[in-house]
């Protein structure tokens, strides 16, 4: 099994050992054929000076690219636009809660067809146009559908996640909700909904049998997504969209051609870790001999597994999968395919997971050597695209 291993990556002893040891134990863990490394350039370091005051980055929240590659922002309750070249452009928003405010701003999510949506945590969600001009604000709390959720499955704490706005009328909606409380125990629920003028349509929907209230992570996993050309929706339940038999994993990405509401899935071969209770009780903080961290053994029992995923980028028809591992010099174990076709292209050793993957660029939030928060952009090699 070491030698397997060491064929494809280069990997201490030691670090060969903890493998070994947190893998399953009847069969050769699988290791992708080809890795590719070493093929970031940095081009670009923006938001941190050489800006008009009201553009420099504070409380950054996240970051997405269109295909201009404008730099969307969303920080102070804002949304700040910069240019390919870190130039300042234009600030959308402002604190408070009418048409184009906000007062928790969310990520910015953008659509293929150039549709920017944001959610406000308390208020719902703004929608832009393509030119950036305020469509409207909808205040999901009130609209008869959610309401209709909450009384229909007897959810509580239902909230909106995120949006993805195809058009003025099409949207892509992201629901989590709990189930009522028993004891420490409730159930989890995440459902995705396709939303046509008034219309609501089930895409997907999770049920977590078991989940520890309070908790800062889910370690049972949680639906990553992404939008890729031509209105099609991929996503994956980081937990639940595996199958694991005789010691062999694959993990299921969904494709959803929308409106039509095709699905296609693309299923890909990994090595699942097992979880231990012991370093889950350390990740989550939970007190040994308490009531959560006694739920915590038997609910483990039923697990066993670490989540497959930690996110989904897309770039044009191009998925990055990036994974729980980590090499011996701490860099992320990405799988690349090509959406087009359903093909897996190869792996890569990321240094670190980008905020967002645009144009053959991946853009990392950093803080520079002053304190001051920025967005760095790195050019990434076309081989990793399979070029």
């Amino acid at each position: 099994m070491f030698r397997k291993l060491r064929k494809y990556v280069n990997v201490s002893p030691v670090i060969l050992f903890l493998v070994y040891l947190n893998c399953t134990s009847n069969s050769d863990v699988y290791i992708p054929d080809k890795i590719v490394t070493d093929f970031l350039t940095l081009e670009l370091s923006f938001g941190a000076k050489d800006i008009k005051d009201e553009f420099l980055l504070a409380r950054p929240v996240a970051i997405t690219v269109n295909d201009d590659d404008d730099m969307i922002i969303t920080d102070e309750n804002r949304i700040k636009v910069f240019d390919k070249n870190g130039k300042e452009k234009v600030i959308l928003g402002r604190f408070g809660q009418g048409p184009g405010e906000f007062t928790q701003i969310s990520r910015p999510m953008l659509s293929p067809t150039g549709y920017l949506t944001v959610c406000d945590i308390n208020y719902g969600y703004n929608v832009y146009s393509p030119e950036l001009e305020l469509i409207t604000k909808t205040n999901f709390r009130i609209i008869p559908f959610y309401r209709e959720l909450n009384r229909k499955n007897d959810w509580v704490r239902l909230s909106l996640v995120n949006v993805y706005s195809l058009n003025e009328h099409q949207r892509v909606v992201f629901i989590n909700a709990r189930e009522p409380k028993k004891e420490i125990i409730e159930y989890g629920v995440q459902s995705i909904y396709f939303e046509d003028v008034d219309n609501y349509t089930e895409i997907a929907r999770y049920r977590d049998e078991d989940y520890i209230s309070g908790s800062p992570i889910s370690y049972q996993g949680e639906i990553n997504w992404g939008m890729l050309p031509n209105n099609r929706l991929i996503y994956t339940h980081t937990g639940l969209d595996r199958v694991i038999e005789n010691d062999k994993a694959k993990y299921i990405l969904h494709i959803v051609s929308l409106p039509n509401l095709e699905k296609t899935q693309i299923t890909h071969e990994y090595a699942p870790i097992e979880l231990s209770d012991k370093a889950l009780n350390r990740i989550l903080g939970l007190k040994e001999g308490s009531p959560e961290a006694r739920k915590l053994r038997s609910v483990l029992k039923k697990t066993k597994y670490q989540v497959t995923l930690q996110y989904l980028k897309v770039d044009r028809n191009f998925i990055f999968a990036f994974t729980n591992y980590r090499n011996e010099k701490n860099k992320y174990l990405a799988d690349i395919f090509d959406a087009d076709n359903g093909m897996y292209i190869h792996s890569a050793y990321f240094p670190f997971v980008p905020s967002a993957i645009k144009n053959g660029c991946a853009y990392k939030f950093h803080v520079n050597e002053e304190g001051f928060y920025e967005y760095q952009k790195y050019k990434i090699d076309p081989v990793v695209y399979g070029k």
